[in-house]
C-alpha cells in the first residue's frame, strides 16, 4: 500500500513535467516560425533591392495592367483641379499630371515632386544605393544670377558634404539638362539630351561648393583635384519635346545606381511610368 502511495505523486510530477515540455515546445515552434517568416520576409526585401541593383541592361520593361490602370487614371481626362497627388509639401494637378502625356513639356512642378521623390527613396534605402540630394528647378537659376547668399538658407538645415551626389535641375532657355555635383568620382558633370557645351555651369557648381563650404565651416573641402566631365555619349532625344523626361531619368539612374541605358523609345513608357511612381509616390523601376 505504501508503495503504491509514493507512486502517485512520482506520475502526477511526470505528467506536469511532460505537459510543462509539451507546451515549451509549442511556444519554441511557435517562435521559430515567426522568426522564420521575418527571415523569409528579409530575404525577399534583399532579392527585390539585388534585383532592382542587378537588372539587365536597356530594359524598361511594360507596365503591368494594374500599374497602367493607375498611370491612365492620372493622365486621364476630368477636372483640371484635381489633385492627383500631394505629398512632400507639394501638389500635383490633374493639369499639371498631362504634361506627362505624349508630346508634352514638363513643368516645374511634376519635376519637382518628382525631384524630391528621388530624395526621399535615398533616405529611405538607408545606404544600400547613393545618398542623393536634390535640388528644385528654381535653384539653379537663382544660384546663377545671384551667388550663394541667394540660395544660402536653402540648405540651412542639410548637410551636404554627407550626400554622394547632388542633383540639380537646370532650365537652359527651353530645354532641360542636368548638372551633378559628385561627391564619390570627385567630379561636377553636366549632362544634355541634345548634347552642347556649357561650361560656365561647372564654374557655377564649382563656386557653390566652395561658397557652401566656408557657410557651414567645411575645412575638408580640396577641389583641385576635381574635374568637369560633360559625356557626348548619353541618351539623346530624337525630338523637341521629351529634354525634361530625359533629365529626370538621368536623375532616377543616377540614384539608383544604374547606367544610362533608355532611349527615345523608352520615352512613352517612361512618362507612364513617372505617372505611376508619383501616385503610388515610390519608384517602380
Amino acid at each position: 500500500v505504501g508503495g503504491a502511495s509514493c507512486a502517485a505523486p512520482s506520475t502526477a510530477l511526470e505528467r506536469e513535467s511532460e505537459s510543462s515540455r509539451r507546451q515549451s515546445a509549442a511556444q519554441r515552434r511557435l517562435l521559430d516560425e515567426l522568426i522564420a517568416d521575418h527571415k523569409r520576409r528579409q530575404q525577399q526585401l534583399t532579392d527585390q533591392i539585388k534585383k532592382r541593383m542587378e537588372k539587365p541592361k536597356e530594359l524598361y520593361p511594360a507596365l503591368t495592367s494594374e500599374e497602367l490602370a493607375i498611370a491612365d487614371a492620372a493622365l486621364a481626362k476630368g477636372s483640371v483641379a484635381d489633385v492627383i497627388a500631394d505629398a512632400f509639401n507639394l501638389r500635383l494637378t490633374r493639369e499639371d499630371m498631362w504634361r506627362l502625356r505624349d508630346g508634352q513639356w514638363l513643368n516645374d512642378e511634376v519635376i519637382n515632386f518628382y525631384m524630391t521623390l528621388l530624395s526621399e527613396n535615398s533616405k529611405a534605402a538607408a545606404g544600400d544605393l547613393p545618398r542623393v540630394y536634390c535640388f528644385n528647378t528654381f535653384f539653379y537659376s537663382m544660384l546663377a544670377k545671384h551667388g550663394h547668399s541667394r540660395v544660402a538658407k536653402w540648405t540651412r538645415k542639410v548637410n551636404l558634404f554627407e550626400y554622394d551626389k547632388l542633383i540639380i535641375p537646370i532650365h537652359k532657355d527651353v530645354h532641360w539638362t542636368l548638372g551633378v555635383i559628385n561627391f564619390k568620382d570627385k567630379r561636377f558633370e553636366y549632362l544634355d539630351s541634345m548634347y552642347s557645351r556649357f561650361d560656365s555651369c561647372f564654374q557655377v557648381m564649382r563656386k557653390y561648393l566652395q561658397d557652401e563650404a566656408k557657410a557651414k565651416s567645411y575645412k575638408d573641402l580640396d577641389l583641385s583635384q576635381w574635374t568637369n566631365h560633360s559625356p557626348s555619349d548619353v541618351p539623346q532625344q530624337q525630338n523637341g519635346y521629351d529634354c525634361g523626361v530625359f533629365m529626370c531619368r538621368f536623375a532616377a539612374n543616377i540614384s539608383q545606381n544604374q547606367p544610362f541605358t533608355f532611349g527615345q523609345k523608352h520615352m512613352l513608357n517612361l512618362r507612364k511610368r513617372m505617372a505611376l511612381d508619383i501616385c503610388t509616390k515610390q519608384f517602380s523601376l
